[in-house]
């Protein structure tokens, strides 16, 4: 074929698209099944064994170690925590919470909790796998491939394996039952007993599995495909699957269900009704599993299965979720209806869709009348006749034969929340802060209803006497009763005290006057006779959001929130919760988005598609939490305390770890302990699985712990720990006689020590006497040096006061001297100055009289105070009268001067004019919190605001929001007019500011363009109405300087106040993030965050990880790993092929994170530059350090990102890195994405043509995802093309993605180039793309990745270092 044919006919591939009505097969249902790889965190895919403990986690062994499961994490365990091997095949867990442990050398390792406390080796001679472990009273049995049944025995503190029997029967495992112990092997069913010798008989040459259910009931499978009991030596037929089947596992529930699996499919039916015998036993059958090899059953009923390629569990067919997949994403349901022809329509986030009986699906679409837009709801009216409400296009109707849909009149611009039809064929909506509307089909235009406070109303329904009810959120409840006049008489019902929510997302009448309603913050309530009722108070949903409410036949209620889907008995405790474990894995509901079909079944609508439920499946009994206590260590040297041990008293307490392990519901299982002898009562509930007790004195203690699950009773059992604190030495009764017998003998020392004291005291008194004769003699003496020294401090107090004399006169600062009175009776020239400058004296006046009459009362009382010494002195701020009657602020100072008899005499004021000084600081005060060119607030006082507002968050019912602005073309008008019109310009927008919101609203310039709002107690959609109504301001105004006119935007951003959002700093980060998505999605916009996966959240996540990514480069966590591309041809003769990718790992998990989790944030921030030269450069170190990397028969390929293509300076790193490294040409090559070389191809031209000059290769990676691939083939010098992933997942199923791969090779062919194909999964797929002429293959069926090196020299620490290779030394 010529190229230029090719490149149409693939061209036609890419660019035709179906017509509206052609049938996706993406309609139909998912299969009820979960799977766990790597990626989830076990340490390889292909499991062998299950097994679960008495905590409840589960185990499994792998090919690369031992991983345990606690519902939502993977702890693994490998060599490098003292495991022998890391090939593990066999597992059991006993009663005393241990794992045992066989790998495929014939080890057998013991685990206590998560350390290895026993390794038992075997003779060389038996190096064989072990398949099985079992407990045996005391004995340990295990079995070894090829040579039958072991014991472990134990002789003088070593172990060894002593052979029973069964070597060459082909014996895979046993079964241990009571007294029971059974080997079932290839050659059928053996019964081994214990006599004097161990005997090992054939049974049962037919059957070859068992397995016994919790009943004690012994249930076999054939070869023949038959499953059945086994009793009496007998096998007692009750299924008969098919001969063609083989079955490879089979188990028994706690519900008393079979489950049978072969290698691709699992079988189930009910053991109880199967041996009744009086009907058929009915058996489901699923598919869309393979390689299967064994099956287990957890305590919880949940079935697990592993397989050769992943680890499977079975969700049940509870629900059915259909993903209604139109592209790469599941859909988002709002609305769901079924016409009378049992085709189901589905409103979503995009399109509306119809999928037909064969599960085909059918987009509807413009051809067909349908806007693109948002289908909040869907409904069929008693004529079949279809009718849709969409957000701003109005309201639809459908004529399902035609499908062809017709506009309402006057519905457009309103968005639409709901819809319902009444029983006179009437079509009722509900809007978003627009009303509620009645529409008669074929009429003019619908009929407005307002609705209390024009708020939103998202949900309404229509009882069967034709009441509408709906929810008006803030208000309550309203009731619209048809009246014999054709209107209609409204009722609010606001259920004071009984209704705590009034935010409404569904309600559902199931009777005249009695409803179901779902609200915000948990709300479950039942409205009958006049009253609400709750049900969410103490439930797991108490903290969430409740979207969907309905009440199933049998009379229980399911409700739907973030975290899946629960039902209940009203008046009864307890829920049972359906989330991604029990099979509703479409798990967070949207509001009112539920449907009963024909057959009864209840369809919910979810962010991840459709969820199906089948009604007729009774409620599930709930469990009985059963904990468990893990192990009780000292809390100083870590030493474990067996049951009944005793403790040293140096040990400084005990520290306990417990658990009750729930897979359904692993992160909400609640605990409460008690350690008698120190706690008086149980504990409150907690989710933490470990308490400390430090310092537990002397005594025998017992620690208890119970469990429940969320919302249910505590458990019946619980489980319990002794042990006893042994007393110090000093505690012991020998000390104690001790220290009594020390006692005595000091007594009868300290009296004899006393009479002889008395002896010595007397002779002390007597020398006594004669010193106080000396002392008055020398008092004397003093007395009369004291009086010559009185009369120099005389002398000195006249020198002293001449000089307080001259102080006072030349004082800067106003002084005086005020008798007992207040009156002035002195003072100096600065004080005359101050008030009396025109006098040459001081008036005699009370000083209370310059003091402003606020002031004069309270100076008066505090000098009343100092004279009667009730105050050592005063300082006091006072606003006084100067001269001309002005104000004068001054600093007074009072200190009151009194005689030796503490009589008061005068006292001295000090007075200082502070009146600049204060007018300064008011002025600075101001600047410091204002901005000084538009008078608004600045940053510092707008997050003292902030703080306000986030304090008070929590006890607010309506939120307040945080908006941040920055304003769009505004350099333009600096770099144009100058800074002068820019300023002008600012003046100008925060006068708009200020006028577009409310009077309490808080508004500050941030810096340069940039401003900030805080909308305090705004609902969300006033908040939505003020943003919006600031940019269509801005967006209108023109601004004229000289003689140009500019015309500006703004970008705003918002986030609500609340503290679950985090503090002051996290809000201020989410809402620049969100301001900075409203400028990526274009400018002049408002993005508002609204949930987890809002893009303003998705960037501040992105901006944290810059942070992450620039420690792990710099504490060297990066991993390089390698996965092997194999040559297709047999002929090809050529050095291994690598590709390097890059792996990072998490300080705290220790678990690996997967490149798309850091990539995008690398590659948006900058940072992707400094990961490709760490690759580059730990990877030539590593290369020239470890010889072992037999550089010279490998070649490299190392993936470069679009921003290094275009950087010249890494361009320049990239080829000095390899022309100073020693390694051969063409050991490192390198691969660029398709989409990176069309973003920069002169730049990746001209790397990749002066990088072949040095001998690298180049492939041009994800080949297909752009429409462009083959015009740039001819311009870049690619030596290889490796196809996109996207076309060889579904090669196998898609005719057209295997024509899109030939074309693509054929191409590639014709220009000299080599293919390489990805993801290519198992031997079928392989064999696929070799015939279609591929010349390489990478994948799992290829080689799994594996660490190329664990660690390495160095690493490239800032984007400006150029990097340098070690080169050879000497």
């Amino acid at each position: 074929m010529q190229r230029s044919t090719v490149c149409a006919a693939l061209l036609a591939l890419l660019v035709a698209s179906p017509a509206p009505q052609a049938a996706a097969a993406a309609g139909g249902a998912e299969p009820p099944f979960r799977f766990y790889t790597v990626l989830d965190g076990l340490t390889q895919s292909e499991a062998y064994d299950i097994e679960q403990d008495r905590a409840g986690y589960l185990w499994f062994t792998t090919a690369r170690g031992l991983n345990r499961f606690d519902g939502s994490n993977f702890d693994n365990f490998t060599i490098a925590d003292g495991l022998p091997n890391n090939e593990l095949t066999a597992l059991h867990a006993n009663g005393s919470n241990s794992i045992w442990v066989g790998d495929v050398r014939g080890n057998i390792t013991a685990l206590r909790g998560d350390r290895v406390v026993d390794v038992i080796d075997i003779d060389s001679e038996r190096d064989a796998a072990i398949s099985d472990i079992e407990f045996f009273g005391q004995r340990i049995l295990a079995v070894a491939d090829g040579q039958g049944i072991f014991q472990v025995v134990s002789e003088d503190g070593e172990y060894r394996m002593e052979r029973i029997g069964g070597e060459g029967a082909g014996i895979t495992n046993l079964v241990v039952y009571g007294t029971e112990v059974w080997a079932v092997a290839a050659t059928g069913l053996y019964e081994l007993t214990f006599g004097t010798e161990p005997k090992l008989e054939l049974r049962n040459a037919d059957i070859r599995h068992l397995t016994v259910d919790p009943v004690g009931q012994f249930w076999g499978s054939t070869a023949a495909g038959a499953v059945g009991i086994w009793r009496s030596n007998r096998f007692e037929p009750v299924v008969d699957l098919g001969g063609d089947l083989e079955i490879v596992s089979l188990g028994a529930s706690r519900d008393r269900k079979v489950y049978v699996a072969t290698e691709d499919e699992l079988f189930v039916f009910d053991a109880v009704t199967a041996q009744d015998g009086a009907v058929p036993a009915s058996v489901r059958r699923y598919g869309g599993i393979d390689q299967v090899t064994t099956l287990f059953i957890d305590n919880e009923n949940s079935v697990w299965m592993a397989s050769m390629s992943r680890l499977i569990r079975f969700l049940d067919d509870r629900f059915l979720h259909y993903k209604l997949r139109t592209g790469l994403e599941p859909a988002t349901v709002w609305g769901i209806t079924e016409d009378l022809e049992g085709r189901f329509w589905f409103g979503t986030q995009t399109q509306l869709l119809m999928q037909d009986g064969a599960g085909r699906l059918t987009v509807l679409g413009a051809d067909n009348g349908v806007p693109a837009g948002v289908v909040r709801d869907v409904v069929t009216d008693a004529s079949g006749t279809i009718w849709l409400g969409m957000t701003e296009q109005g309201l639809f109707s459908i004529d399902p034969k035609e499908l062809r849909a017709l506009a309402v009149p006057e519905t457009t611009g309103v968005e639409i929340l709901d819809i319902a039809v009444a029983p006179d064929g009437r079509i009722w909506y509900s809007t978003r802060a627009s009303g509620v509307y009645s529409y008669a089909p074929g009429s003019a235009a619908p009929t407005k209803f307002d609705v209390p406070d024009q708020t939103s109303v998202y949900t309404l329904d229509v009882g069967n006497d034709g009441s509408i009810w709906y929810g008006a959120d803030g208000v309550g409840i309203v009731k619209l009763t048809p009246r014999s006049d054709g209107d209609y008489a409204q009722e609010i019902i606001r259920g004071e005290n009984e209704l705590h929510n009034r935010w409404f997302d569904h309600i559902r009448l199931t009777d005249r006057d009695v409803a179901w309603i779902a609200t915000e913050e948990g709300g479950i309530y039942r409205y009958e006779d006049g009253h609400f009722t709750s049900f969410g108070y103490g439930t797991p949903v108490a903290d969430q959001t409740v979207y969907v409410i309905e009440e199933l036949p049998n009379g229980t209620v399911v409700v739907g929130g973030e975290q899946g889907l629960y039902q209940f008995v009203p008046g009864k405790t307890g829920m049972a919760h359906y989330n991604q474990q029990v099979g509703f894995t479409g798990l967070e509901t949207n509001v009112h988005a539920t449907y009963f079909d024909s057959r009864g079944d209840l369809w919910i609508g979810t962010v991840d598609g459709a969820m199906r439920m089948d009604t007729t499946r009774p409620m599930p009994a709930p469990f009985e939490a059963t904990p468990s206590v893990l192990g009780i260590e000292t809390a100083l040297d870590r030493v474990p305390i067996p049951d009944g041990n005793e403790v040293a008293p140096d040990q400084l307490g005990v520290q306990v770890e417990y658990a009750a392990i729930s897979l359904l519901n692993p992160r909400g299982m609640e605990y409460s302990y008690q350690l008698v002898g120190i706690d008086s009562a149980w504990g409150p509930a907690t989710r933490n699985r470990s308490v400390s007790y430090p310092r537990i004195p002397p005594g025998d203690y017992e620690f208890m712990v119970r469990a429940r699950y969320p919302g249910s009773d505590w458990s019946s059992k619980y489980a319990s720990h002794r042990f006893t604190v042994l007393p110090f030495f000093w505690q012991q009764p020998w000390f104690i006689a001790l220290v009594v017998a020390t006692v005595i003998l000091g007594i009868w020392g300290f009296m004899l020590y006393r009479t002889r004291n008395i002896e010595w005291a007397n002779n002390r008194l007597r020398k006594q006497v004669e010193e106080r004769t000396e002392f008055i003699e020398a008092a004397r003496q003093k007395l009369e040096d004291s009086n010559r020294q009185l009369s120099r401090e005389v002398e000195a107090r006249c020198e002293l006061e001449t000089r307080f004399r001259r102080a006072f006169e030349f004082a800067p600062i106003g002084m005086g001297l005020l008798d007992c009175d207040g009156v002035l009776f002195d003072a100096n020239p600065a004080l005359k100055n101050m008030f009396w400058p025109d006098s040459d004296t001081a008036p005699e006046i009370s000083f209370a009289d310059v003091i402003n009459a606020e002031g004069k009362e309270r100076f008066t009382a505090l000098f009343g105070k100092l004279v009667s010494a009730d105050l050592e002195h005063l300082d006091e701020k006072l606003d006084c009268v100067g001269p001309e009657g002005g104000e004068l602020h001054a600093v007074v100072n009072l200190s009151a001067v009194r005689n030796d008899t503490d009589e008061f005499l005068y006292s001295v004021l000090q007075i200082q004019d502070v009146t600049e000084s204060l007018k300064l600081t008011v002025q600075l005060e101001y600047q410091a919190s204002y901005d000084e060119l538009t008078g608004l607030l600045n940053r510092r006082a707008f997050e003292d605001e902030l703080q306000r507002a986030w304090e008070k968050a929590a006890s607010h019912r309506v939120p307040s929001y945080l908006m941040f602005m920055d304003l769009d073309q505004f350099k333009v008008v600096n770099d144009t007019s100058g800074h002068s019109a820019g300023d002008q310009l600012l003046r100008a927008v925060s006068e708009i500011l200020l006028d577009s919101v409310r009077a309490n609203d808080v508004v500050a310039r941030l810096g340069g363009d940039e401003f900030g709002i805080i909308l305090l107690d705004c609902p969300t959609d006033v908040a939505e109405r003020i943003a919006e109504s600031i940019r269509s301001a801005l967006e209108v105004f023109r601004f004229q300087w000289d003689s140009e006119v500019y015309r500006i935007g703004v970008s705003i951003g918002g986030v609500p106040i609340d503290k679950k959002v985090g503090d002051v700093n996290e809000l201020q980060q989410l809402a620049d993030a969100a301001c900075y998505a409203a400028k990526e999605a274009g400018r002049n916009r408002v993005h508002l965050v609204a949930g987890e996966k809002d893009s303003a959240r998705v960037h501040r996540g992105q901006v944290r990880w810059v942070q992450r990514i620039r420690e792990a480069m710099d504490n060297n966590r990066f991993a390089i790993y390698a996965q092997m591309i194999r040559p297709l041809s047999e002929d090809t003769r050529e050095p291994e092929r690598l590709e390097v990718l890059l792996r990072l790992r998490d300080p705290e998990t220790r678990r690996l994170i997967p490149p798309g989790a850091f990539l995008p944030a690398a590659e948006r921030y900058g940072l992707s530059i400094e990961l490709d030269k760490w690759v580059v450069s730990s990877l030539l170190d590593a290369l020239f350090i470890h010889q072992s990397f037999q550089a010279d028969e490998r070649s490299y390929w190392i993936n470069l990102s679009g921003t290094s293509i275009s950087d010249k300076r890494f361009a320049e790193f990239l080829m000095q890195a390899i022309e100073r490294s020693p390694l051969p040409p063409g050991t490192i090559n390198f691969e660029i994405t398709e989409t990176a070389v069309i973003r920069n191809v002169a730049e990746a031209g001209s790397l990749m043509t002066q990088l072949r000059g040095m001998g690298c290769k180049f492939a041009l990676d994800d080949f297909g995802s752009g429409l462009s691939s083959f015009g740039y083939l001819k311009k870049l010098p690619v030596d290889y093309l490796k196809i996109d992933g996207m076309f060889i997942r579904d090669l196998l199923r898609d005719r057209t993605d295997k024509i899109f791969v030939k074309s693509i090779i054929d191409i590639a062919h014709t220009l000299e180039i080599k293919t390489i194909v990805e993801f290519v999964e198992n031997d079928e797929l392989l064999q696929v793309v070799t015939e279609l002429g591929a010349d390489y293959a990478q994948g799992f069926a290829i080689g799994r990745p594996f660490v190329l090196a664990p660690k390495f020299p160095r690493s490239v620490n800032t984007a400006s270092d150029t990097g340098t290779v070690q080169s050879k030394a000497g």
